[in-house]
């Protein structure tokens, strides 16, 4: 793994994330149903032993944490063309430590995935709280590799299109051409 790789956690079982995902498949095809929950790899080298940190937000909010204290299997996608120095990660990553979780982000994007259905048109409200998702798809504006426009909520799928098989060592690569 790289500094700004994208974790994508195998879903849990909560009855929330059932139906979260059942409702993103059925409108987007590009989400496999497989992952829910998305971190992005802070790494701390050593000549030994590489410690892997990853920055998420769960419901205590944004926060670096132990990639070995995050249970559950992921997948590795690999977002950026130029891979992002330890450092470069830790500073984006460090000025969003300890921001709150954003549970009203997933009524926004409900309403604004509807309104674009029916108008085409994008609209977003931008705070300074993040869900999981919310803080990968900043971490790559931060970073300098944007998976989309501010103005669209992130959804997963959003991020998977631009995948398709991984690679021989697992790990997802861009197959838009980026």
């Amino acid at each position: 793994m790289l500094p700004g790789d994208i974790l994508v956690f195998k879903k849990g079982n909560s009855l929330v994330t059932r139906l979260l995902s059942w409702l993103l498949q059925k409108f987007e095809p590009d989400y496999d149903g497989w992952g829910w929950h998305t971190a992005m790899v802070v790494m701390f080298r050593n000549p030994i032993d590489p410690v892997y940190y990853i920055v998420h937000s769960v419901d205590k909010g944004v926060s670096i944490a132990p990639l070995d204290d995050v249970p559950g299997e992921y997948r590795v996608y690999r977002w950026f063309t130029d891979t992002p120095t330890d450092k470069e990660v830790w500073l984006a990553a460090n000025s969003l430590i300890g921001k709150p979780y954003d549970i009203d982000a997933y009524f926004g994007t409900i309403v604004a995935y509807i309104w674009h259905k029916l108008t085409g048109k994008s609209w977003r409200v931008i705070d300074d709280e993040f869900h999981c998702w919310e803080l990968t798809f900043w971490m790559c504006r931060l970073l300098g590799e944007p998976i989309q426009p501010m103005t669209k909520y992130p959804l997963l799928s959003d991020l998977l299109k631009h995948y398709d098989e991984p690679s021989e060592d697992g790990i997802y690569r861009r197959t838009d051409g980026r």
